[in-house]
């Protein structure tokens, strides 16, 4: 990474159990599914650290946020400087964040975000994620609070198809505006349907949307360049 990409700073973003998250206090069960860590990989955290430290690569986490929040943040911070972003990691939520690169809406100088998900070794560009969903990634988590989420067990509105909330997220620009307009909508049927099930979709939605607003725990002018031997 360090040779290709030649960054200016990288940083390792941690989750930190000191507290509870938004999410957890939205969803109870939040997480509650997922195998706990073994205790062989919990020990090795503080020498991982250790090592990161030493070679100048940033470790962050702050108690009641979770690691993909704060991720979204520094990468918010990053664009609006200026700067192209690399995200690293198999989590399919950061799909949401990435940008430009290729889209004819963008200017050739626009800063860039990309996802490289080191399980399936390949790079994933806005081009790839409008080629599957048809949409722009910042409004996966609009598509995903109408037509549910399989591994968050969040619930798709009744008879909704993905083609028709596509249709509908492109034709508003997105959900809230699509909310605020129901009484437009020609299919009446939807129109009751999608009324009657606005808790759940506000509610899903803020379970899918990577907050990108947070404080910083360490302001980005102020991070270690890596040193790599």
């Amino acid at each position: 990474m360090d040779k290709v990409h030649a960054p200016q700073h990288i940083s390792v973003v941690f989750d930190s159990k000191q507290r509870l998250t938004t999410r957890g206090i939205l969803q109870p069960s939040y997480k509650r599914d997922r195998a706990p860590t073994p205790r062989s990989l919990v020990s090795q955290f503080a020498y991982a650290k250790k090592i990161l430290e030493m070679a100048n690569v940033n470790c962050i986490e702050c108690p009641g946020l979770e690691a993909d929040d704060i991720i979204a943040s520094y990468s918010t911070q990053y664009t609006a400087a200026g700067f192209d972003v690399l995200l690293v990691s198999n989590d399919n939520d950061f799909l949401q964040l990435v940008q430009g690169g290729d889209s004819a809406n963008l200017s050739a100088t626009s800063p860039v975000v990309e996802l490289y998900q080191p399980s399936k070794r390949r790079y994933v560009r806005e081009r790839n994620i409008r080629a599957r969903f048809g949409l722009h990634p910042k409004l996966l988590p609009d598509f995903h609070a109408l037509c549910g989420h399989k591994w968050k067990k969040l619930p798709r509105v009744d008879n909704l198809a993905d083609d028709v909330a596509v249709q509908l997220l492109t034709q508003y620009g997105g959900l809230y505006p699509l909310l605020r307009h129901l009484d437009e909508l020609d299919d009446s049927i939807l129109c009751n349907t999608l009324k009657r099930c606005i808790t759940s979709i506000e509610s899903s939605y803020r379970m899918v949307k990577l907050v990108d607003s947070v404080t910083l725990p360490v302001a980005i002018e102020k991070l270690h360049q890596p040193q790599f031997k």
